[in-house]
């Protein structure tokens, strides 16, 4: 694989491909010589094994004969996943914004690309909607504590990790919900949203949790079979947090923040189906405790400010960005909020 630095100058990409186990095993960067072909080799030792190339006459020079076997059809493998390689990571195609071609950002992309792509099964199916994408995944699910994102979401730093702990020490809680920090589209600080454990009326008026932050023991789907609705196209979180209420599975605030949800104004939840959702959903309210809608609003504001939500220090957070998609960015919040001015 080879793509321009310039346009008088290019940098190849040489990779041993494992065709059975389908995996990267190693790769330098370099041009197109004997040397660089030689680097590659020394990674994978060239003893007792066997290897299926193109035709390039270097290979003949470096590999004993008797372990060498060219053609182009015996690597239609290695350029099926080429083109794998080139559809997830924009620095490799002809025409791209991502103009960084430095040897150094192009190794550490193929990392962060090898590192999840060859430890990560990826599923590209037709499903009828978000949540029904959401339950096929859920499904497929091995191991013992699930969560999703959607794409205007993302993980901070050590929230896996800071999960995993948590769930470890309260062996009998089945829902962690965690904090999410809002940003606008460009990733800049809107306010810091924590989760309350939902109440059974309280939350008809006021839905106290982000999804980008809540994780679950596989045994609330795999064992329980609590799935998202997905007659509900853009507001089934809403539905899905209730079931688990109805079910008594057990919840909690793990006070930590883990995520970040993007506020761009053209969310899903703020389109003309999510309008049309919350409205039928409204109509589900039970008429005796409409009325009371204004003392569980303020019963859930007291909530808030006993569990301390309003008492932010100064803090920072780190995300990807449209600007910088490939390394993360600091962002500093000298006075953090807890109101969400623009949803109100």
């Amino acid at each position: 694989m080879a793509f321009s630095k310039k346009k008088t100058a290019k940098l190849w990409i040489w990779r041993a491909y494992d065709p059975i186990a389908r995996r990267t095993i190693a790769w330098v960067l370099g041009g197109r010589d004997d040397a660089t072909c030689q680097k590659l080799l020394n990674k994978i030792g060239v003893e007792g094994k066997t290897f299926v190339t193109d035709d390039w006459e270097g290979y003949h020079r470096l590999i004993p004969e008797d372990q060498l076997f060219t053609g182009k059809d015996l690597t239609v493998s290695i350029e099926q996943d080429n083109s794998n390689v080139r559809h997830f990571i924009a620095r490799f195609r002809r025409r791209t914004k991502v103009v960084s071609k430095v040897v150094e950002m192009v190794d550490l992309s193929l990392s962060v690309y090898h590192h999840f792509h060859d430890n990560i099964e990826a599923f590209i199916e037709k499903d009828s909607g978000m949540y029904d994408a959401v339950n096929r995944g859920y499904r497929r699910a091995t191991g013992d504590i699930l969560a999703y994102l959607n794409c205007d979401e993302q993980y901070l730093p050590g929230a896996l990790a800071a999960v995993r702990d948590f769930f470890e020490k309260n062996p009998d809680v089945e829902v962690a919900l965690a904090g999410s920090i809002v940003t606008d589209a460009d990733g800049k600080y809107i306010c810091h949203r924590h989760s309350l454990v939902p109440q059974a009326q309280q939350i008809w008026f006021r839905f106290p949790v982000l999804t980008s932050s809540v994780f679950v023991r596989r045994k609330v789907i795999h064992e329980r079979g609590i799935f998202f609705d997905t007659r509900w196209r853009d507001i089934g979180d809403f539905h899905w947090v209730r079931a688990l209420m109805e079910n008594n599975v057990p919840m909690a605030v793990c006070d930590v923040f883990t995520s970040t949800f993007a506020d761009t104004g053209e969310n899903m939840n703020m389109k003309l189906n999510a309008i049309r959702e919350k409205a039928e959903t409204k109509k589900m309210i039970p008429a005796w405790l409409r009325p009371f809608k204004p003392l569980w609003i303020l019963n859930h504001r007291l909530r808030r400010l006993y569990s301390g939500h309003f008492n932010l220090a100064a803090t920072s957070y780190e995300i990807y960005t449209n600007q910088s998609p490939e390394r993360r960015v600091k962002f500093e919040v000298p006075k953090p909020t807890a109101v969400w001015w623009n949803r109100l």
